[in-house]
C-alpha cells in the first residue's frame, strides 16, 4: 500500500495482493467510496467475521456479490483509469451495491451475516485507488 497524488487529493493505491483493513463491528451501514481500477480487481469485504463475509468483486467488466457462493452479478462495464463512486449497504436484510449513481445489485438476503469487519482486498496482477472512503449509517 501507498498513498499517491491523485488529481487533486492523496489517494491510496493497492498493488499485487493487499488487504487493509477497518474496524471490526460494522453493522447496517452504508460504505462509500471512490474507485479508480488500473488494472485487474478489487474486492471490497464486509460484515466478515468467524470465517464468513461479503465479498463485492470488482471488475472492469462486473461487479459481484459473493458470499461463500456467487449470489448476484451485474455484466456492466466500468472504465479503467477513471474514478467510480461505489456504494455498498446491507439494510433491512436487502444488500444494495450502486455504481456511480446506479443500482448494479439488490439481493433480498434471507439470512444475514451477523457484524463484522470492513476491508479493502487489492488482488494478484491489479492495481486500483481508492479515494473520500466513508461509513455511514443507513437513512431511516
Amino acid at each position: 500500500w501507498s498513498v499517491v497524488q491523485a488529481q487533486d487529493s492523496k489517494a491510496l493505491r493497492g498493488a499485487g495482493h493487499v488487504h487493509a483493513f477497518a474496524g471490526a463491528n460494522w453493522d447496517e451501514v452504508v460504505w462509500r467510496m471512490r474507485v479508480k481500477l488500473s488494472t485487474g480487481q478489487a474486492h471490497l469485504n464486509f460484515h466478515a467475521s468467524n470465517g464468513q463475509r461479503y465479498l463485492i468483486s470488482f471488475g472492469q467488466d462486473w461487479t459481484q456479490l459473493i458470499r461463500d457462493k456467487p449470489l448476484a452479478q451485474a455484466s456492466i462495464p466500468h472504465r479503467l483509469e477513471e474514478w467510480h463512486v461505489v456504494e455498498i449497504s446491507l439494510h433491512q436484510d436487502v444488500l444494495r451495491i450502486a455504481v456511480d449513481g446506479v443500482l448494479e445489485i439488490e439481493y433480498a438476503e434471507t439470512d444475514s451475516l451477523p457484524p463484522g469487519g470492513i476491508w479493502l482486498e487489492v488482488l494478484d496482477k491489479s492495481v486500483v485507488l481508492f479515494d473520500d472512503v466513508y461509513v455511514c449509517e443507513p437513512p431511516q
